[in-house]
């Protein structure tokens, strides 16, 4: 497990885990976190994360995300992407869906770009898994994909 307070970012953050052991990915209020760092970190994992907290890293959009969907889709069991950038719409989350089967907890809340069709895929494919979804503060969804 590896947590990670304002220290780790850019090339430390890389080489801190390039080849890391552990399960469990938290990155949580990294303001000099850059745009880039998890796409160059993710695939040097020495194993597929089973939970990854990204919380509130305001650089964070859809591409970071991917990366580590790309490596840990499969095996996750958790997943928090909440207070992202803006720009997140969670498209990556959309495009990784078909292949989380172990997904049981999501938390989205402060996703402000987040999109119906994202929560509507999730929904079709994330169903029989997932035990909790939290969608606090992400403005706009509206009733309708809720409801999905």
């Amino acid at each position: 497990r590896v947590t990670n307070g304002r220290m780790l970012y850019g090339e430390r953050l890389v080489e801190f885990l390039r080849g890391f052991p552990g399960d469990t990915l938290k990155l949580s209020y990294a303001i000099n976190f850059q745009r880039g760092d998890l796409e160059e970190a993710a695939p040097l994992l020495a194993s597929p994360l089973r939970a990854v907290v990204l919380e509130n890293l305001p650089m964070l959009d859809d591409s970071g995300v991917g990366a580590v969907l790309a490596t840990s889709a499969a095996t996750l069991e958790h997943v928090d992407v909440s207070y992202p950038h803006d720009c997140f719409t969670g498209s990556c989350l959309a495009e990784f869906a078909p292949h989380m089967s172990n997904l049981s907890h999501l938390n989205l809340s402060g996703c402000k770009g987040l999109v119906n069709e994202t929560l509507v895929t999730l929904a079709a494919h994330l169903a029989p898994t997932l035990r909790v979804l939290n969608l606090m503060q992400c403005r706009r969804l509206t009733n309708e994909a809720v409801v999905s």
